[in-house]
């Protein structure tokens, strides 16, 4: 099934090699990251030289969002602004698909650790005029600038409840109850990213 699902992706992917990547879009805990790897996986065995960019690096702190949580204002709080630092990952996504690209290697610090939960990961991207993104995230066409079109647009669809329950499984501490990691899941990240498929609903695929 998933390699029927790969081989159309990479037939779409011939039909306008010129362009530089493609992104990969989904609600929160839909399994992005991990389509991404397989997919990335793929494509290397066809020859293509492919890496994947995770907006999930340029989240801001935990703190920070934990914070976001627990005053539980009742205006509207955007995910995309809120949570990630945006600024950053648009500033590299310019750099990185900018045909007349002079930067050969782009250091990055102060992103975010999954692992750690804390904003202290290092990452160097050597960039390459040949070398094919996977851009992964949340909101990712709203970051990307207007000039550059991705080859494919991928949308994960998830059942919602099993997505909550694979947020509540990423809970590392008694910093957060499960009380208020359902109150982000239902106010902050459903309502933003519906608000958000409303304007960009248009995708290549969706699986």
């Amino acid at each position: 099934m998933k390699q029927d699902i790969y081989n159309k992706i990479y037939k779409k992917f011939l039909l306008n090699k010129n362009k530089k990547f493609l992104i990969i879009e989904g609600v929160t805990c839909s399994g992005k990251t991990s389509f991404a790897k397989s997919l990335n996986l793929f494509f290397k065995k066809k020859g293509v030289k492919s890496i994947i960019i995770s907006k999930d690096l340029f989240l801001k702190s935990r703190k920070h969002r934990i914070n976001l949580i627990k005053n539980k204002k009742k205006v509207f709080i955007d995910q995309n602004s809120g949570h990630y630092d945006t600024r950053t990952f648009k500033k590299l996504l310019n750099i990185l698909l900018n045909e007349n690209k002079k930067r050969k290697r782009i250091n990055l610090n102060n992103l975010y650790n999954r692992k750690s939960g804390l904003n202290n990961l290092k990452i160097e991207i050597n960039v390459n005029s040949n070398t094919f993104y996977i851009i992964e995230g949340l909101y990712v066409l709203k970051d990307i600038p207007k000039r550059y079109m991705p080859n494919i647009k991928i949308f994960l669809i998830h059942d919602l409840y099993y997505s909550l329950s694979k947020k509540l499984q990423r809970i590392r501490d008694n910093q957060i109850s499960l009380e208020d990691v359902i109150y982000e899941y239902k106010n902050i990240h459903l309502r933003s990213f519906l608000k958000y498929l409303t304007k960009y609903k248009k995708f290549d695929f969706k699986f």
